[in-house]
């Protein structure tokens, strides 16, 4: 199953100081929860997500990246620079 926010990475990412894969191809391929931090009632929880970018077609390379990602009951405007979706 996809997770629903690979496509919305896409253009998050490449906004990023940090994304190696600026100036090139490539595609977010998956999303993998590792851990939930959190109570399901709570406000806010945290998963703990492994992201997995392809660089291009036919390159055969993978870049793996730790996104640790907040959910919120309600979008925060002191953080909206981090909003993914």
């Amino acid at each position: 199953m996809t997770h629903p926010l690979t496509a919305r990475l896409d253009d998050y990412l490449g906004a990023q100081r940090w994304f190696s894969g600026k100036g090139r191809d490539y595609t977010v391929e998956a999303i993998r929860v590792q851990a939930w931090l959190g109570e399901p009632a709570a406000g806010t929880r945290v998963a703990v997500c492994l992201v997995d970018v392809s660089a291009g077609a036919g390159s055969g390379i993978t870049d793996v990246y730790l996104g640790p990602s907040s959910y919120r009951t309600e979008r925060q405007g002191q953080i909206e620079g981090a909003y993914v979706g």
